[in-house]
């Protein structure tokens, strides 16, 4: 019996190139300039934009980054690397001048196959953005049910969900999802705080301090090999899986591989041997005669190709869109940084690195007919993304130099005031504040909007419009008229910058005027950098009850109902801020009796069940 054998599969070629690791990306702003948010160039001195990319790095940050108004750096690991023994021909080749010669180690395949990596940073806003839809919708046909039977108990529950925190609503999730998905990942997944508008800004460093429980996941990236016949099918189900990883960023390229898959179909020779699926066309830049007895293969790193995105997002879908910028060329095969001063404020960026080599090989000449040495350049796949906001987010010290003097032309106290020291030169409002005792909140009297951004950003004040003065030049006094003798009144400052964010309040002065010694008497109540929200913070009393009056209770119940269960430092080390039954700790709840001036403790201990 004869054994029918099948042809041989197509081939598949694989080349790998050291790729980028550990890339990571930082955003520095320096100082303001009025058209910031929408001119990538602006402010930049003309001489530094004319400098090629290579030069801008780590040594020339040190000495001019104070000139550039803002910029984003990228470092990566060293991946230099040398193969052969002579480099001569190689190591002048420049990255810019044969750029469009460079193949992707990616492109190495027959004809018929396609690479693509696959890699999804916007991961917890999805997660997000999921888990918190299935809550709504589980509540949604959970009071669909009992609706008939008890309406009031429906506008309970929606009270309590709502009002519930973020573990609380975890837990409820977790009861109506299966055992495959735990807890803990719930919890991650809900307690998102950037989706909150939120940030823990370390004042040393100037960087968040907290990140995603997620980031290590959105820095996975799969490699995959496509069958170009089928491309299109493997685009429209990722497309259609609408809470699929990739479904948003699948989209825009669903045209493309339909094209691919219906030129791949027309020109597939079923059955047939093709020597087009074994060759690969490479794009040589240089070629020599050589002794093919003495040849050895060489390989030699040139540099870098930096290549940048800027993308838009909607925050609350996770769902963005991403356009190409640019490609910068690092010509220096040591190098493991790179400064972009091209930077629009308020945009997101993304960047990935590929690392290119020239490799000289032995190939066959068509016009020679004849081996020749032969050097083309090759990059490697991209590095992971790594995304950066060029948004900063420390908010303006109080403005210095407070003072409250008399006016006596006037015949009203005037307040005067000074900029907070800062090099970012971007405190653009100065707001005046009047109370009468510290048991109420202070009233802003007065508003000075010396802005003149192309851009406003919103600081969520909304204060009256009679107490705002708009101003073509900062104004660092105000008198106030309504002031009467000889009441005491407590005035502060405030300030507010380009960006929308307030500063805290600076000293508080309690004044009066004396009309005996026909003089201003002042008082500091409090010390600067007391928050709006506690403007009594660092008054000298207690700002907290630290105990609870009851009568005629003959019951208390204790609810133990944290947010987190573990808090950790940046270095992640547990700050142990519950005391449980592990760690020997408890807590004392002292209940004192007044009437026969009697007291008890009672010890509170929190056993840890966690495994």
């Amino acid at each position: 019996m004869k054994q029918n054998m099948s042809l041989p599969s197509e081939r598949v070629i694989d080349l790998n190139i050291s790729e980028v690791e550990n890339l990571s990306s930082e955003f520095v702003y320096n100082f303001f300039v009025p058209d910031e948010s929408v001119n990538e160039s602006g402010g930049v001195p003309a001489a530094f934009l004319q400098k090629q990319t290579e030069t801008i790095d780590n040594n020339f940050i040190a000495v001019s980054g104070r000139l550039l108004p803002r910029f984003i750096k990228l470092n990566w690991k060293p991946v230099s690397f040398k193969f052969g023994n002579n480099f001569n021909s190689l190591s002048t080749i420049k990255i810019k001048d044969n750029f469009s010669s460079i193949v992707s180690e990616s492109s190495f395949n027959t004809k018929d196959f396609i690479m693509e990596r696959f890699q999804d940073n916007q991961l917890d806003g999805k997660l997000n953005y999921l888990t918190t839809n299935i809550l709504e919708n589980k509540i949604k046909i959970y009071n669909s049910v009992i609706k008939a039977q008890i309406a009031q108990q429906q506008t309970n529950l929606n009270l309590k969900i709502n009002s519930q925190s973020y573990l609380d609503k975890a837990r409820l999730l977790n009861t109506l999802t299966p055992d495959s998905v735990t807890s803990d990942f719930i919890v991650q997944a809900l307690n998102q705080i950037k989706y909150l508008g939120a940030n823990y800004i370390s004042d040393e460093q100037k960087t968040n301090i907290v990140q995603s429980s997620f980031d290590q996941i959105k820095n996975l990236k799969f490699p995959s090999r496509f069958n170009k016949k089928i491309i299109d099918q493997i685009v429209l189900s990722s497309i259609e899986d609408v809470i699929g990883l990739y479904s948003d960023e699948l989209k825009p390229s669903y045209n493309n591989a339909v094209a691919v898959a219906e030129l791949a179909k027309k020109t597939a020779t079923n059955n047939v041997l093709n020597p087009d699926d074994f060759e690969i066309d490479i794009p040589f830049i240089t070629q020599r005669g050589i002794n093919i007895v003495d040849f050895e293969t060489q390989i030699y790193s040139l540099g870098f190709i930096v290549d940048k995105y800027e993308i838009s997002q909607n925050p609350p879908t996770g769902i963005s869109s991403k356009r190409f910028v640019k490609s910068f060329t690092v010509e220096n095969p040591n190098a493991s940084s790179f400064v972009d001063i091209e930077i629009k404020y308020g945009c997101r960026y993304e960047y990935t690195v590929r690392h290119v080599a020239a490799v000289e090989v032995l190939a066959l000449s068509e016009e020679a007919r004849q081996l020749v040495a032969a050097t083309f350049l090759v990059s490697s796949n991209d590095s992971l993304v790594t995304s950066v906001l060029a948004t900063e987010e420390v908010p303006p010290k109080p403005p210095y130099d407070f003072l409250v003097s008399w006016n006596y032309d006037l015949d009203a106290p005037k307040i005067s005031w000074s900029f907070p020291p800062t090099s970012q030169q971007d405190v653009k409002k100065f707001q005046v504040f009047r109370r009468y005792t510290i048991n109420e909140g202070f009233e802003l009297i007065k508003e000075y909007d010396f802005d003149n951004s192309f851009v406003k950003y919103d600081d969520g004040e909304n204060p009256d419009p009679n107490v705002v003065e708009v101003l073509d030049s900062p104004k660092n006094s105000f008198v106030d008229l309504e002031y009467k003798k000889p009441e005491k009144v407590i005035y502060t400052v405030a300030c507010i910058d380009a960006h929308g964010f307030t500063s805290n309040f600076s000293e508080q002065y309690e004044v009066w005027f004396d009309r005996f010694k026909n003089k201003l008497q002042k008082k500091l109540i409090s010390k600067r950098n007391a928050p709006k929200q506690y403007p009594n913070i660092f008054l000298n009393a207690d700002t907290f009850v630290d105990s609870i009056r009851d009568s005629n209770s003959e019951k208390i119940k204790i609810y133990f109902m944290p947010e987190f269960l573990k808090v950790t430092d940046k270095f992640g080390s547990d700050l142990n801020v519950l005391q449980t039954n592990k760690m020997n700790g408890k807590y004392v709840l002292q209940v004192i009796n007044l009437d026969l001036q009697q007291s008890e403790n009672i010890q509170i201990e929190l056993n840890d069940n966690r495994k």
